[in-house]
């Protein structure tokens, strides 16, 4: 049932608590809760953390269960009794002195608070204490309810007279009480000699007190308070404030609780006192653990493999990086030789394309060599064969005859020969 900030229990909710605590009161709970599953457990450790940390801050909790902080504690009314009080004598001054009971030992009220003689002894030297040094002043009103007001509202009386001191006697804390004759004061002096007024009620404004389990009931065991003021009243103003049960003896709680400074645990405290809990707790984290650990393993174990695949892969890429760089040397090695090669190939048939032109152009030569020489011989037998007929030629020139001519196979021998 884990609470939230959103959705605190209901017993938090209209009680002044501030969100931080309430914060602190939701974390306790969910704690215990998580690791117990016991509802009841995690609300006594979860009230009891967060009434720790709301006192030290400076609340306290009022009759009706609201915290408030300081001096905007409401007055309130602890105990409420009937008693016949002790006229101790009238002053000339008109003053009344007189003494009655304001607490006792090991009494259980109305309104559920417990007082035990620690508490009242505490609280009469607290209360001394103050009276002493001049900074309180337990005032007496002929009401409670004028004494009290309303909530946050001053007194609406005047007092009647005060306290000056309280005193064990027995089982009791009691008190002497002076009524000056005012109107209202000689009004309440004549109702006490005539018994007609006996009821008291005691006031505070500052005490603290914790959550008690009594016989199957919770109730308010009062820790520490000052007594602000002891009032009249003829019937009890206050349901629930009148003396409920008396005790031979201070009661044996339920439940134990002590106040704890959880800053201040020690391992051996908490071994003596709470060793189930703990073994539970060192169980539940070995637990984890050997879990996380297992978890762990099998982790190492594919890391592992990983590796080694990672491993196996690196060590194929090196050889095929190796076998590349041998293969790109062959490469090059095979291209030098194809480069010699093919300029070789070129070279060959450069050189037989010129020895064949060179050949070619001696074979011209010789040719025109023989072709000159055959027209010259031509030409001189041309030359001889005509000269007897050159004479006829000029002559018919000279008549008007047609102009000399060579041969056909002259002519075709000088061609070449051009």
């Amino acid at each position: 049932m884990p609470y939230t900030v959103d959705s605190p229990p209901e017993g938090l909710k209209g009680k002044g608590i501030p969100a931080k605590f309430i914060r602190q009161f939701i974390h306790v709970f969910n704690g215990v809760y998580d690791r117990t599953k016991d509802e009841a457990s995690a609300f006594s450790a979860a009230y009891k953390v967060m009434g720790e940390a709301l006192r030290k801050a400076g609340y306290t909790k009022d009759k009706d269960g609201k915290w408030h902080k300081g001096e905007e504690v409401q007055m309130d009314t602890l105990l409420e009794t009937r008693q016949k009080l002790r006229i101790l004598e009238e002053t000339e001054s008109g003053e009344l002195h007189f003494e009655g009971m304001a607490l006792a030992d090991n009494i259980l009220s109305e309104n559920k608070r417990f007082y035990s003689a620690e508490f009242n002894n505490s609280c009469m030297e607290a209360t001394n204490a103050l009276i002493a040094s001049g900074d309180l002043t337990v005032t007496i009103f002929s009401r409670h309810g004028k004494a009290i007001g309303s909530f946050g509202s001053l007194p609406t009386g005047l007092p009647i007279g005060k306290v000056p001191v309280l005193f064990r006697e027995g089982n009791e804390i009691r008190y002497k009480g002076i009524i000056v004759d005012t109107t209202e004061g000689k009004d309440v002096m004549k109702l006490l000699k005539s018994e007609v007024m006996l009821g008291t009620s005691i006031r505070a404004n500052k005490y603290e007190s914790r959550d008690r389990e009594l016989e199957g009931e919770t109730v308010q065991e009062m820790v520490s308070g000052v007594l602000a003021g002891i009032d009249f009243t003829d019937n009890p103003g206050i349901i629930g404030a009148g003396v409920r049960r008396i005790f031979e003896e201070a009661p044996k709680w339920e439940e134990e609780e002590e106040d704890m400074d959880w800053n201040k645990v020690t391992m051996e405290e908490l071994l003596e006192n709470c060793k189930p809990l703990l073994d539970e707790h060192t169980a539940t984290v070995v637990g984890a653990v050997q879990e996380r650990a297992t978890e762990l393993e099998g982790k190492v174990e594919e890391l592992t493999a990983t590796v080694a695949a990672l491993t196996e892969q690196k060590e194929a890429a090196e050889a095929k990086a190796v076998e590349a760089v041998e293969g790109v040397a062959d490469l090059e090695l095979k291209l030098e030789v194809a480069k010699a090669a093919h300029i070789g190939s070129i070279s060959k048939m450069v050189y037989e394309e010129l020895s064949q032109k060179v050949q070619a152009e001696g074979d011209i030569a010789a040719s025109l060599a023989e072709a000159k020489e055959k027209a010259m011989t031509l030409v001189l037998a041309s030359a001889g064969d005509g000269l007897a007929k050159g004479k006829t030629d000029i002559d018919e020139e000279e008549d008007g005859g047609a102009e000399p001519k060579l041969s056909e196979e002259a002519e075709v021998i000088l061609a070449r020969s051009a």
